[in-house]
């Protein structure tokens, strides 16, 4: 009987190891898909109502400025 629930404990670890793997090796793929590439935003379409004001053509964003320093 001990010898059965030694059998039972030994394919529970294994199990248990390579479903472990399995999870770490997920969340790693999972983190180089979501952090690979550069993210772009492309506008397709904009409204300016009456009065509105927009700017036309290609925006660059500058370097983040420090609100502390910032007069």
């Amino acid at each position: 009987m001990a010898q059965a629930d030694t059998v039972q404990q030994d394919s529970a670890s294994n199990a248990f190891n390579k479903l472990a793997k399995t999870f770490a090796t997920q969340l790693e793929a999972l983190k180089r898909y979501r952090s690979s590439g550069e993210q772009t935003i492309n506008v397709e379409q904009v409204q300016v109502d009456d009065g509105g004001q927009a700017i036309v053509g290609n925006v660059n964003r500058g370097p983040a400025r420090n609100k502390d320093t910032t007069p």
